[in-house]
């Protein structure tokens, strides 16, 4: 696993939200459900690290993912206008930056590869 083992906290067809009786978007629900997956993946001696997007992470006041999940990587969706070109730098927030291209998403990797495989 050499860019480690990333949970996807997204809720795109409703199923976390519907399997929560609609509790799900709460800040210390996901961000619990981050902390014991990757707690989990990382006592098991891998890299982990949460893949969501932009406005779910808590920079400031906002988000749903916590800052007690920092230790873990952080991969970011940020789209911005699906013409192919970054709109946002993530590096100072985040290990991967997703954003959208057509036919295919792109990433930018902030951090050397060997870093993954700590």
């Amino acid at each position: 696993m050499k860019l480690g083992i990333w949970f996807d906290m997204e809720d795109a067809d409703a199923w976390k939200k519907r399997q929560t009786n609609g509790a799900f978007f709460d800040a210390d629900l996901v961000t619990g459900i981050c902390d014991t997956f990757c707690s989990k993946i990382r006592n098991a001696g891998y890299f982990a690290g949460i893949y969501a997007s932009y406005s779910w992470w808590w920079f400031g006041s906002w988000g749903l993912i916590q800052n007690s999940v920092s230790s873990y990587g952080r991969w970011i969706a940020h789209w911005g206008n699906g013409d192919g070109t970054m709109q946002i730098d993530l590096a100072g927030f985040g290990h991967l930056h997703q954003y959208t291209c057509t036919p295919l998403d792109r990433d930018v990797m902030y951090v050397d590869p060997s870093h993954f495989s700590k």
